[in-house]
């Protein structure tokens, strides 16, 4: 390194390894008492139940998912919207007032509006599959009374392109976002 009064400093750049295992070190501790903590069940905030601006009634509850319904007219073709599944629950497509894609979509002409609101996983939700997930939104649109119109939003656009696929004609149109 340059010093203008020809001091010996030492090359921080030498240091790197230290820094690197330092990080590790602690990264590994956090994410060990995660996992500790989601084995033991405590020691962790507890989730909060998610917030909705716009009302709705809840149509149908299944193992893996919740039917919410935002119709204010019942003569158009019903919509629905496939939400995300993880990281973000549903209610990211009715954040706040200003921010919903519900009100947005209710706004634009969508007046049978549906979304799914699926369960966060659990010990008895191991070994579902796509096809129980699929079969669950079979479960919904029957509800419903097809033919949908579809919407994906993020993760729950790739769970609707599959329902598409499996069951063309119970859908009208479909919108992947």
């Amino acid at each position: 390194m340059y010093d203008p009064a020809n001091r010996s400093v030492p090359n921080l750049a030498f240091l790197w390894p230290a820094f690197v295992a330092a990080s590790a070190s602690e990264m590994n501790a956090i994410v060990a008492k995660q996992f500790a903590n989601f084995a033991l069940g405590h020691g962790g905030p507890a989730l909060q139940p998610q917030r909705w601006t716009t009302p709705h009634t809840v149509t149908l509850e299944l193992e893996s998912v919740l039917l919410r319904n935002f119709t204010t007219e019942a003569k158009n073709f019903p919509a629905l919207l496939c939400a995300p599944f993880a990281l973000h629950g549903a209610a990211v497509s009715d954040l706040a007032t200003g921010h919903s894609l519900v009100a947005a979509l209710s706004d634009a002409g969508l007046k049978r509006l549906f979304v799914t609101d699926w369960r966060s996983a659990t010990a008895e939700m191991r070994f579902l599959g796509i096809d129980d997930y699929l079969a669950d939104l079979n479960v919904l649109v029957d509800e419903i009374g097809p033919p949908v119109d579809l919407i994906g939003l993020c993760q729950g656009g790739w769970m609707a392109l599959t329902y598409v696929a499996r069951f063309p004609k119970k859908v009208r149109n479909h919108i992947d976002g």
